[in-house]
């Protein structure tokens, strides 16, 4: 056990200081050691595909019956030896048994007006481009990794080992580099437990409130009907926004943080510049009240939702550009823009916004009401549940895999809403109506921290 771990910490030593350029030290190592990186048959394969030595290759590939004959193909072709390349289809490649399909495109690129139209024709780019790398790549899976250790592979060990180490530290929240001369864990002590400000502007109950995207600016809304934006550096109002006839019941930030969107029962929703504090649009024509909106990463449009069964995709300068016949009283779109994912009652319906379909792609029926839904960068969904569950679906698989809770057993009566925290969205976090806001790290669904403050 000891010699085997010994070879293969040489052997990936020698790998990571060639890659790294110090040729001279990989050298050095394998002579005092007595310990080679590969086989020289190995090495006579790698340096064949990467120089285009195709006899090298062939007498390595043959070792081991995998070809890239292919390759070797196309690369005649784009010199113009069209003659050589013929001789390697009909000599080489015919009898490998190669699929009639693939046959017939090689042959048909000989009929190829020039080396351009060719690697239009291929979806090939060139001996130039990574097509080596790629074939390089391609031989590599039939090869055990004990005679050709997969590239970089000192380093993705080391990867995978800081991963680790970050999932380990439930309170991790930080994007630095994680130094491998220590095991690594985060101190609470770090971690916001603490009220740091009260803020005192509005005169009535607050319903709302949201960060801008960057962190610099905090927007809250409530009963005194009062939207107020506030400046994170000294916490002093830089907005106060006033507009709606009834009080603004959500609010929401653009992507780019110049706008902000609120909505009232009212029936309005209004489009608010952040710099000059200005109404700039007023969306009517609503059926009923919009319980929340969801911004395109684009910027430019949203879309409203309620308790009708109407939700609209709206542009910024006052347009309606599409409708759906369905009910969204939350909702939110993929960083990616490409879905929609709306719920209302017991179920999350995700569309896609590039099809524009009324019908949803799918449905996810929960086991209890919703009363908000977040979608993270890497497009997991958490929803909050009137059971005073939250749950995280992965969309892919269409399952849970995640649940928190609050320990209460009572049917939720209000809307409580949850959310993703963290620069890295490692945690996630929900209010209460027992009036605390509840963490949890979102990868071991360990209850982090229960915070008081509000009467």
């Amino acid at each position: 056990m000891e010699d085997e771990l010994r070879q293969e910490m040489v052997r990936l030593m020698v790998q990571s200081l060639t890659g790294l350029g110090y040729r001279g030290s990989a050298e050095k190592l394998q002579e005092e050691s007595g310990i080679t990186l590969e086989t020289s048959a190995i090495t006579q394969l790698r340096d064949g595909v990467i120089s285009g030595n195709w006899a090298d290759v062939e007498i390595s590939v043959n070792e081991i019956g995998i070809s890239g004959e292919d390759l070797k193909f196309l690369e005649l072709l784009e010199n113009g030896q069209i003659i050589p390349a013929l001789q390697v289809l009909r000599n080489e490649l015919s009898p490998l048994h190669v699929c009639a399909g693939q046959l017939h495109l090689l042959s048909s690129l000989l009929m190829a007006k020039d080396p351009q139209d060719m690697k239009i024709q291929s979806g090939w780019d060139g001996a130039k481009g990574k097509s080596r790398k790629d074939l390089l790549n391609q031989l590599q899976k039939h090869i055990p990794p004990s005679l050709m250790i997969p590239d970089q592979r000192l380093a993705s060990i080391l990867t995978q080992f800081t991963n680790f180490q970050k999932k380990r530290c439930i309170y991790h929240d930080s994007k630095e580099y994680i130094s491998l001369y220590r095991d690594h864990l985060c101190d609470r002590k770090y971690f916001p437990t603490e009220t740091q400000k009260v803020l005192l502007e509005h005169t009535d109950e607050v319903w709302v409130v949201a960060f801008s995207n960057k962190g610099d600016y905090l927007a809250s809304a409530g009963k005194d009907n009062k939207t107020i934006l506030w400046n994170v550096e000294d916490w002093s109002p830089l907005h106060i926004l006033t507009g709606h006839t009834n009080a603004p019941s959500f609010v929401t930030w653009s992507p780019n943080d110049k706008y902000i969107l609120t909505t009232s029962s009212d029936k309005t929703i209004k489009l608010w510049n952040i710099l000059t504090g200005n109404c700039e649009q007023t969306f009517t024509h609503l059926t009923s009240e919009s319980s929340a909106v969801a911004w395109h990463p684009n910027s430019l449009q949203f879309i409203s939702g309620g308790t009708e069964k109407q939700m609209v995709l709206w542009h910024i300068s006052g347009s309606q550009e599409y409708t759906w016949p369905n009910r969204g009283q939350d909702m939110c779109v993929t960083h990616d823009g490409k879905l929609l994912i709306a719920v209302a009652s017991k179920k999350i319906s995700v569309y896609s916004l590039d099809s524009k379909s009324q019908t949803p792609e799918f449905v996810i029926n929960e086991v209890s009401e919703i009363t908000s839904v977040s979608v993270s960068r890497d497009r997991k969904v958490l929803v909050r549940l009137t059971n005073h569950e939250l749950h995280l679906w992965d969309l892919e698989e269409r399952e849970i895999t995640k649940k928190y809770s609050t320990r209460k057993e009572n049917e939720a009566k209000f809307v409580v809403r949850s959310c993703f925290g963290g620069c890295e969205e490692s945690f996630v976090v929900s209010g209460s109506e027992e009036s605390k806001v509840w963490i949890w790290n979102r990868e071991s669904e360990i209850e982090l921290e229960v915070l008081s403050g509000h009467s």
